[in-house]
């Protein structure tokens, strides 16, 4: 960008010139006072709470090495949470800043200007499709998305997204589906990208750790859709019909009455724990009776073994790719086996998907799935019709 544009931007938005900015952030760093000839519009109150939250961390790092102005980039995201930043092998930092018609915005602008009005939110700067919502509503969707740590999707299926928004704006009551799976085992791992993966050794009768993520998740983008006057239920189903898969029961060494006990005490833990009104249910009550489940379970797996995928874009390429992400928990459930041989598993699983799909389109308006389980099987729920989709970040593998 030419100097000349940048200055313009600057000063039409009332942002912090350079040789200002450089003064600002010196006198945070070294707990020096404000500079008598300093403009009005830097906040005092705001400057001096910056140098004490500064002297504040830099106690915390306890003089442990870290990047040129690290302690800064803090600050920022307290104020911004869709700022980040990445410290790269080499050393080098790439910033994700809010940027005004195209210009990145310094340090000093993102603590002290007011950008509520003049900046991209996070959505507005990752997708063309959100620009059809006002800045409030991309910012709060934004902050949601950051807090509850979603897995950002592409630009068709974010599309999918803010249409759903736009039903909810024009006062038709939105609904939040989320499947829960049974409480399967878990051990902890070494990786801390991913602390945990199941073993599938044992059923137990609490809250899993995609329960654990629902029951989270939830309650905080319900508050920011209500926030923005959205009317919203929550829908919970839970997987009770894997209790009729003899493969399951044997792997767990439990008869189906055990097995459907124990998601039954699961189903009541999770009502209990919802710090909001959910309607919880079991996936099988919500189709009519397991029998019926089966019937719609067993036409998708026919559907699917034909190379018939629907409304859901897949593709015999795209399914090699999604039991590679799924590679590991197969190999722990069924054996070790290599990519093809692990399909029949993803179609059975990617049928159980269809079906819930099948659901949504019959029984739920202006239906979105949330969910914590892995993102590459969302293709499935839109074998009938276009589902939208939005996953959280997981935390077992």
């Amino acid at each position: 960008m030419q100097k000349s544009t940048a200055k313009k931007i600057i000063h039409s938005h009332n942002l912090i010139p350079r040789r200002l900015g450089r003064q600002l952030l010196h006198a945070i760093e070294n707990n020096l006072p404000m500079h008598p000839e300093w403009p009005r519009t830097i906040d005092q109150k705001q400057f001096e709470l910056y140098k004490e939250q500064y002297a504040q961390k830099s106690k915390e790092l306890n003089n442990a090495p870290y990047p040129r102005n690290f302690i800064l980039y803090h600050l920022i995201k307290n104020r911004l949470p869709e700022f980040s930043w990445e410290i790269q092998g080499t050393g080098k930092i790439y910033m994700n800043t809010p940027r005004i018609h195209g210009l990145r915005l310094s340090l000093a602008s993102l603590l002290f200007c007011k950008l509520d009005e003049i900046s991209d939110s996070l959505l507005d700067k990752k997708y063309r499709c959100t620009k059809i919502l006002s800045k409030e509503v991309s910012r709060i969707l934004s902050d949601v998305f950051n807090k509850i740590d979603v897995i950002y999707p592409d630009e068709k299926a974010m599309e999918k997204i803010v249409n759903w928004i736009c039903a909810g704006l024009n006062q038709e009551t939105l609904t939040i589906f989320s499947p829960i799976c049974p409480d399967y085992s878990v051990e902890a791992t070494d990786n801390p990208a991913c602390p945990y993966r199941h073993t599938f050794k044992s059923l137990g009768s609490g809250l899993g750790l995609i329960a654990q993520r629902i029951l989270t998740a939830i309650p905080i983008l319900i508050e920011a859709l209500t926030h923005l006057g959205l009317k919203v239920n929550a829908v919970i189903g839970i997987g009770d019909f894997e209790a009729y898969s003899d493969a399951n029961l044997a792997r767990l060494n439990i008869t189906r009455e055990t097995f459907l006990e124990r998601v039954t005490k699961s189903k009541q833990a999770f009502e209990s724990a919802s710090v909001i009104p959910m309607d919880v249910q079991m996936i099988s009550d919500m189709l009519g009776g397991y029998h019926h489940w089966l019937d719609i379970y067993r036409q998708f797996t026919n559907q699917l073994n034909t190379g018939n995928f629907g409304a859901s874009e897949l593709t015999s390429e795209k399914l090699l790719k999604i039991v590679a992400k799924r590679k590991n928990l197969y190999d722990r459930w069924y054996g070790e086996k290599s990519l093809s041989d692990h399909l029949p598993q993803l179609m059975s699983q990617g049928a159980e998907y269809a079906v819930l799909g099948w659901m949504i389109a019959k029984t739920m308006k202006n239906c979105v799935v949330l969910g914590a389980d892995n993102d590459a099987m969302s293709p499935f729920y839109s074998i009938l019709q276009s589902v939208p989709t939005l996953f959280l970040k997981r935390f077992y593998c």
